[in-house]
C-alpha cells in the first residue's frame, strides 16, 4: 500500500529534501522504483490588507493529483485544479516555482 505526503521545507537549496530522501530509503527501508519529481508553487494573496496569505500547490509528476495548502488546510484535487488557479489570477499571484527531480 502506498503513502501520499505533502512536504513543506524551508531551506532554499534543497538539502532538507535530500535528507528526507535519504531517510525514506535507509531508515524506513524505502526503495526507488522509478525516477520521480515534485513541483511546488507558491502563490501570494493579491489583497493589500497586510494579511500575507500564501497558497502552496504540490504536484508529483508520477500521479494525477495536485495538493493545495492554505492556512493549514490541505485539499487533494485532480490536475484540472491548475486550470482553476490560472483563472483566479485576480485573487492569487504566482510568486515562485520549485521543481525537484530525484533520479
Amino acid at each position: 500500500m502506498g503513502v501520499t505526503s505533502v512536504l513543506l521545507w524551508k531551506d532554499s537549496n534543497g538539502q532538507g529534501m535530500m535528507k528526507f530522501h535519504e531517510r525514506i530509503t535507509t531508515t524506513l527501508l524505502g526503495s526507488a522504483k522509478d525516477k520521480w519529481a515534485i513541483q511546488v508553487k507558491l502563490y501570494r494573496d493579491i489583497k493589500s490588507t497586510g494579511t500575507g496569505k500564501f497558497m502552496y500547490t504540490t504536484e508529483f509528476y508520477n500521479t494525477n493529483k495536485i495538493y493545495c495548502l492554505i492556512d493549514d488546510v490541505i485539499v487533494e484535487a485532480e490536475r484540472e485544479m491548475e486550470n482553476i488557479l490560472e483563472k483566479l489570477k485576480n485573487l492569487w499571484l504566482l510568486r515562485q516555482t520549485i521543481v525537484y527531480d530525484v533520479c
